[in-house]
């Protein structure tokens, strides 16, 4: 199932997944899209799930120019670029699991390929999107325990 098919689903059935889904969707797309609950009510009141179709999007083939390590780590570590990629690093953003932004760093047009990260974000799982200066994004999983 992908992150739009769930970010089109009532949150009032299925729960966080689905608010969880639309803050991915609004970072991955860097922008701010607003989702219908796609809930009907029926007499009795309780909420059912929408019979509205739901459009598919295309398969994309994802290629990290980056790496991020250690991971899981304790708020400190190193995104290292991709010896292949012409692109330098500008710019790594932080989101929590609500999609608000709690970290970012603008970093020097001349900055090395690795970079070292020290962050006092407290435990949990947060999403690093890092923008190269050819305009494209990596995404990377980062899990904090201290």
């Amino acid at each position: 199932m992908s992150n739009s098919v769930v970010a089109n689903l009532c949150p009032y059935l299925e729960g966080g997944v689905v608010t969880q889904a639309r803050a991915f969707y609004n970072i991955i797309f860097d922008g701010f899209y607003k989702f219908n609950d796609n809930c009907n009510q029926n007499i009795g009141g309780k909420i059912t799930k929408s019979e509205l179709p739901i459009k598919e999007e295309k398969k994309i083939q994802v290629l990290l120019k980056t790496a991020l390590f250690p991971n899981p780590n304790n708020g400190n570590f190193v995104i290292s670029l991709n010896e292949k990629v012409k692109s330098k690093m500008e710019t790594v953003f932080i989101y929590d699991v609500a999609g608000k932004l709690v970290y970012e760093d603008k970093l020097d047009t001349e900055a090395l390929d690795n970079m070292e990260v020290r962050t006092t974000l407290a435990n949990g799982s947060y999403l690093v999107k890092i923008k190269l200066q050819d305009g494209s994004f990596d995404l990377h999983r980062l899990l904090i325990t201290k």
